[in-house]
Parts: C-alpha cells; structure tokens; sequence
C-alpha cells in the first residue's frame, strides 16, 4: 500500500438533514468511526427502501456504539469521501458476536448487499476473519453512503473502523498473537492441573479443568474463533454456544468453589446458594438449546454476576476463619471482576477503545486462572502439612495402642475360630440345603421324564400286546392245516383227506391268515424299532457312560430332549427346527440336556396356557455358529413374561406357573449349568407376545 497520509470523510445523515462530518490529516491507517454515524432502531422488521427513504436516523456520539440487548434490528447509516489516491478499504466490526450483519453499498445507481454473521456457515464468507469485514471500493474524490443491518440476541457493542490492507493485518495479527497467547496458557493449565488430578485424585482439580476449559471455549469464542476453526459449518450450535459455555463455566465455578473451599462443612449456610446457582445457569443451558437465546443470554449475564459476588463473599468468609489458601482463591475472583469492570467501563465509553481494553477479559482471566492454579498449589501444601501432622498423632497413638491392640488378638483370636466353626456348620447346612433344592429339582424332572417314557412306550407296548392273541389263532390256524396235510401221507384215501384240507383251509380262512400274520408281525417289528428308538432317545439324552467334557452333538441332545417331551406336544403346536450347526461342542452333554429339558418344558407349557388345544401354537428351535461360539436359539409364541418377571426368570423357587406346576428351580439350574460352561444365556420376552431363550456355549474351552 502507498505509505501516504489517507484522509477520510464520514458523512451522516442528522434526523432529515445532509450536514457532513469530516476527518482529516490522520497519522494513522485505521480509524474508529463510532462519532461519525447515524443509528436506527427498527422494531416493524421494515426493509431496506422504507428504512432508506423514511427511516427516523439518530446521531451516534459515543466513540463506541454500545446498544446492549436490543429486540429487533438496528440501522447503521454512513457516508464515506475519499481524498485519498487508494480506492480499496475495508469497513471492519470489530464483534465477532453478532447473529446477522447486512452490508448495504451503492453499486450501479441502486444498492447491494451482503449478508454474515453467525447464523450463517462460516465458510460462506468473502474474507476468513472472525471479525465482519466489507470491501469498499472509492475512487478519490468520490462519496457514497452505506448501511448495516446488526441483528442479534446477545449485546450488540459496535466498534466499526475504517482501514486500509495493512491496517487490516495489523489489527488481526495483535488479535491473533493475543488470543495464540491466552490460549497458549490455557492449554497448559489444562494438561498440568489434569495430570495432578490423575496422580492426586482430587475432586478440586478435575473441576478446575472443566473451569478453565469452559472459560476458554467462551473467551476465545467471544473473539470468533471457535466458529472459525472449531465448528465453522454448525452456525445454529454456534448461536447457541456462548450462553451454554458461559453457563458451564459458571457451574464448573460453583463445583469448584464447593471442593475447594469445602463450603457444606465450613459455611453451611452459604452452600445453599451454589445448587441455586446452578440451578440458574441450567435454565440458560435450556433456554438457548430451545432456541430462546435472548432469554438465554440474560439469565446467563445475571446469574454470572451473582455467582462472582457470592464466590468473593464466601471466598473472603473462609479467609475470616483462617483459610489461608481462600485468600489467593478471593485474589483471582476480585482480579477477574475488576477486568470484567474496565472491559464494560470501554463499552460504555468511559475507557478509550484500544487493544488493551478490548483484550482486558482475556488479560483479566488468564491472570485469575493463574492465581487459581496458585491457590491450588498452597492448598496442597496446607493440606501435606495437615498430613504430616496427623501422621505424627497416628504415630503416637499408634503406639499407646499397640499393647491394647496385641492383648485383644489373642481374644480376637478365639472369637474368629468360634465364628469360623459356626460358619463352617451353617456353610454345610447351606450345602445340604442346595443339594436337597436341586435333588428335589432333578426328581421332578425324572418325573415328568418317567411319565414321558411309560406313555411313549405304553403305545407300542399296547400294539404288541394286541397283536398276540390275533397272531396265536392265525398261527394255529395255519399249524392245524399243516399237521393236517403232515397226516395225509397215513391216510390211504388221500383225494377224501385233500378234499377235507381244502375245506378246513376254506373254513379257517388260510390264506386271510397268513397275510394277517404278515401285517401283525409288521406291526410288531414297528412296535418293538419305536420301543428301541425310545431307549435310544434315552441314553442320548442322558448320555450313559460319559462323565466330565467331551466333543457333543447339540443337535443330537435336542432331538433326543424333544422325543422324551413328544408326549406333552399337542398336535397343534407347529414344532420348526433349524438345526444348521454342525460342530461338535466341548461339553458335559447330558447337563446341556438337561438344560434343554427345562426351557422346552416351560415353552411347552408357556404356549399351551396361551391356546390349550387350539392352533396356532409354534416353539422353533435354532442352532447356528458365530465364531467360536455355538448358539441354541429356543422361541416360543406363548404368554410371555413382563419385566418384572423376567428379571426374576433366573432367581431360585421363581415361578409364573400355578402352584403344584413348578419347583422355580429349572431355570435357576439352567444357569448354573451354562454358567459352569463358561457360557451365556439371554432371554427376551414380552407379556401375551412369546420368550426368545438364546444359550450361546464356546465350542472349545
């Protein structure tokens, strides 16, 4: 840029005049403009021509603009003349807080606009800085008039400059080298304070880093960067983000202050106000996540000046009752307020605007957190001192009580081996009563399992039997032809003798009768292979001559269960069996048996109290491998179980059937016996829906 003296004419419309205002013969390449323009304040949301044409403009005399929260828009109108020979400048709002800015310039008799600000997607604007920045272009010796339109839900404070390139990088390199600072000593207060919390576990620490954390986010989002590298393409969070981090801070602060200064032990009364606070800051938290950011931002501002008065007040409490550390903690807080006052003191013109003031609350607030971390580190060495003397009064009264502590082992000593006899009594009573629980248990499912039998096997027990006394007369039948024809060759007539046979075959039916003998013994043959396949059944499913962890077909074990239960599945319930697994299972087979015995009963039963004997009862039975983990997967569509009930599935003596129809001890030793196969079992049920059982077993252990 050519180093020349730039002289800048600012002219504002007063009320309904054209009087202009000048600057000129600046030594500087920036210039705050805040005396120079004319304001609007716009409730009706009127547009841009009417405010143009019949807008009410009001001098702005403050060097400042400070508008504090203001409900609807507010007008900017200025009228800028170059006397310079550069036509390329730069309009800057020095706020980065600001929902919506509208930028009206004249271009080719009529006017244009640009729209930014922080509800729209950081990315979108022309130039990358935090601040709102508009190129304008004057030719030397030309004037033109601009507008702004400054909508927002937080404070609207309007530092606005007029500067060249250069002055445009100078004022973002100090705010850079500023902000790259504090958050510099952010950071490492962050990790330095986190590592004593990890080595020292102090509840004061962790919420200290939350403190400083949260202050950050909201200091260094006050100043733009947050949206500009954190979220720049979240506008609606980045509305929302300064009352919620401001509020965080703010109970951040108030847990803090509780560990710190032990507030509920020390001033009992005083601790009342911190859930109050807190509570306080919550409905800020909420206002702005339902989008009531105005709402938001006030509550946010007054409970944040009440907690800095309550955290001195209680802070200069503790110091009155000797609480040495209190006193850098109430140090840091009054530092923090004081810059917090000369911060709103440049708002309100009584300061002048410049980098010091701008940047007081984060000089002010880098300098409280280091003043914290101070109060922390004295406190630790109050606390080591307090250590070290408690440690010397244990030490002596560890000694007095050395002769009492070895004269009552040896009484101690006594009374443990009583209790251990008496333990170990009621430990075998214990063991005594298990044994009998799952004995009692095991005998009523050898019941159920010994009913199953006789009435599987009663059906082709009863089909032989029947079968005798038809096969005996067939038989005789036949033998009496036979010893008939054996007597044909003493008979010296024999045409007479064959003519006798041929009607004693007639008589007796012959021919009926050997095919009769054919089918009954058929059916005795049948019989007797169901009678085998029974007895099959039985030693699969007990598995006889096995003991311990052996290689076993599931799927076998569940055929086998299933044909032992054939005699309580009605005919219409709709059995579904996908037995797709095929690896062999390290197991206690005829334990996992068991296990399919008690689910299946009670799914039997579950569906038949939920349709008796009508149709529409299904039980499938799934089993599938994942890995190295063999899944049985048993569902029903029976009654089902709510919560509560099936909460309880797995305790002892639980049970939702009638009373007389159940131990509640088969799903306990269900569990038991997964549990002892390092395995897993899963149930999921809803009330008049059906229970899905999942067993999930390790294939090899």
């Amino acid at each position: 840029m050519k180093s020349r003296i730039l002289i800048f004419l600012f002219l504002c419309l007063v009320l309904k005049g054209n009087s202009q205002f000048t600057i000129s013969n600046l030594n500087t390449r920036s210039h705050l403009l805040g005396e120079c323009f004319y304001y609007f304040k716009d409730s009706s949301n009127a547009d841009f021509e009417t405010i143009r044409t019949k807008a009410d403009f009001k001098k702005q005399n403050a060097e400042v603009a400070n508008f504090g929260l203001a409900e609807g828009a507010i007008w900017i109108k200025a009228t800028l003349e170059n006397k310079s020979e550069d036509e390329d400048y730069k309009i800057i709002i020095d706020y980065p807080i600001i929902d919506k800015v509208q930028f009206y310039f004249p271009e080719n008799d009529k006017y244009s606009s640009i729209v930014s600000g922080e509800n729209i997607p950081f990315n979108q604007r022309n130039l990358k800085y935090p601040n709102y920045i508009f190129d304008i272009k004057l030719k030397k010796g030309e004037s033109k008039t601009y507008y702004f339109k400054i909508e927002s839900s937080e404070q609207v404070i309007l530092p606005i400059y007029v500067a060249d390139n250069n002055s445009l990088i100078k004022l973002s390199s100090t705010d850079n080298l500023i902000v790259g600072i504090y958050a510099g000593i952010f950071l490492i207060m962050i990790f330095y304070n986190f590592f004593i919390f990890i080595s020292t576990r102090d509840k004061s620490y962790i919420f200290y880093v939350f403190y400083i954390v949260f202050v950050a986010l909201t200091q260094i989002g006050i100043k733009g960067y947050n949206f500009q590298y954190l979220w720049p393409d979240l506008p609606e969070f980045q509305l929302m983000s300064l009352p919620i981090f401001a509020s965080l801070a703010g109970i951040a602060a108030l847990f803090f202050t509780k560990e710190f200064l032990q507030t509920k032990s020390n001033l009992p009364k005083m601790h009342y106000g911190i859930p109050i606070l807190t509570f306080l800051f919550s409905l800020s938290i909420a206002a702005a996540i339902f989008n009531k950011l105005l709402l938001s931002f006030n509550i946010m501002q007054l409970t944040t000046s009440l907690l800095t008065i309550y955290i001195i007040t209680v802070s200069l409490l503790s110091v009155k009752k000797g609480k040495r550390s209190a006193m850098f903690f109430a140090i840091s807080w009054i530092v923090l307020m004081v810059g917090a006052i000369l911060f709103l003191l440049k708002d309100y013109g009584v300061l002048p605007f410049n980098s010091l003031t701008s940047h007081m609350m984060l000089i002010a607030s880098a300098a409280e957190i280091m003043l914290l971390s101070f109060a922390l580190a004295d406190r630790i060495k109050i606390l080591q001192q307090e250590k070290e003397q408690s440690q010397l009064v244990a030490l002596k009264l560890a000694k007095e009580n050395e002769t009492i502590i070895v004269e009552q082992n040896i009484m101690l000593e006594k009374k443990v081996d009583e209790r251990t006899l008496e333990l170990q009594k009621t430990n075998e009573s214990l063991k005594s009563a298990q044994a009998q629980l799952i004995n009692a248990e095991k005998m009523a499912s050898l019941g159920q399992l010994t009913a199953g039998i006789a009435h599987e096997i009663n059906n082709p027990i009863n089909y032989i039997i029947n079968s005798i006394l038809p096969l005996k007369r067939d038989v005789n039948d036949v033998l009496e032809l036979v010893n008939k024809m054996e007597d044909l060759e003493n008979k010296e007539d024999k045409i007479l003798e064959i003519q006798k046979i041929a009607a004693l075959r007639k008589e007796n039916d012959v021919d009926f009768s050997i095919q009769e003998i054919a089918q009954l013994l058929e059916g005795i043959e049948e019989g007797a292979r169901r009678t085998e396949n029974i007895v099959k059944g039985l030693k699969s499913f007990s598995h006889l001559n096995e003991e311990g962890m052996k290689p076993s077909d599931l799927n076998e074990g569940i055929r086998s269960t299933l044909l032992l239960l054939k005699y309580k599945l009605n005919t219409e319930i709709n059995l579904n069996l996908q037995l797709n697994a095929t690896s062999a299972v390290q197991c206690n087979g005829g334990n996992m048996n068991q296990v399919f015995m008690n689910i299946l009963g009670n799914a039997i039963d579950a569906v038949e109290s939920k349709f008796e004997n009508n149709a529409g009862g299904e039980i499938s039975i799934e089993t599938k491998e994942t890995g190295d983990r063999f899944s049985v997967i048993i569902k029903d569509n029976g009654s089902g179980m709510d919560e509560k009930a099936k909460a309880k599935i797995f305790d002892p003596f639980f049970t939702t059937k009638e009373i007389g129809k159940g131990t509640g001890l088969g799903m306990s030793i269900a569990y038991g016996i997964v549990e002892a196969h390092r395995g897993e079992i899963h149930v999921e049920s809803a009330l008049g829906v059906g229970t899905t059982i999942t067993i999930q077993l390790p294939i090899n252990k």
